[in-house]
């Protein structure tokens, strides 16, 4: 069992750095991708550590991250639909691995991160991904996913760190 806890960190860990790049990429399909892999590391993360509302939100997170990335290649506008349904599933999802307030929070601002990558404007997902990340930090500090709070920490700050760098600095980055 320890060992099993110790894998899950070091998951953890990867996870961090794959998501902690994601706000530094200057094209929403480049964003998709390290979000993409991050999905499925916090994925297997989660479920080494039994958190199962965190594992259906990756998987499903996972699953919107290469279909969003499929029409993002392609320059064509995710029609709103896709979103729409992503939205409903991990909301049902949410429902039904309920567990606390701590277990919901993920869910909501997982829709609303989502929203903003539907969007396509990477401003919008930069703002809202801070408030994903103060979420995260609740949620895995709650379930004993200690790598991964430090690691939403660190995300957060990268985040805030990429909004100088590309929303609010000298050397304005088209987002959309």
């Amino acid at each position: 069992m320890k060992e099993t806890i110790i894998i899950a960190q070091l998951i953890g860990v990867a996870a961090i750095v794959v998501y902690s790049l994601s706000p530094h990429q200057r094209t929403n399909a480049k964003v998709l991708i390290f979000r993409f892999v991050a999905a499925i590391l916090y994925a297997i993360q989660y479920f080494l550590l039994g958190a199962y509302t965190a594992v259906a939100t990756n998987i499903i997170g996972g699953i919107k991250e290469g279909i969003f990335y499929l029409y993002s290649r392609n320059e064509k506008k995710i029609p709103l639909m896709i979103f729409l349904v992503y939205a409903l599933i991990l909301i049902i999802s949410g429902i039904f691995t309920y567990v606390n307030l701590f277990s919901i929070l993920p869910v909501i601002f997982s829709v609303l991160t989502a929203y903003a990558t539907w969007c396509g404007n990477l401003k919008k997902y930069r703002i809202l991904l801070v408030l994903s990340s103060l979420s995260w930090i609740f949620y895995n500090f709650n379930v004993g996913a200690y790598i991964s709070f430090a690691g939403n920490i660190f995300q957060l700050s990268s985040t805030i760190f990429a909004m100088v760098r590309f929303d609010f600095g000298k050397k304005k980055v088209d987002n959309n």
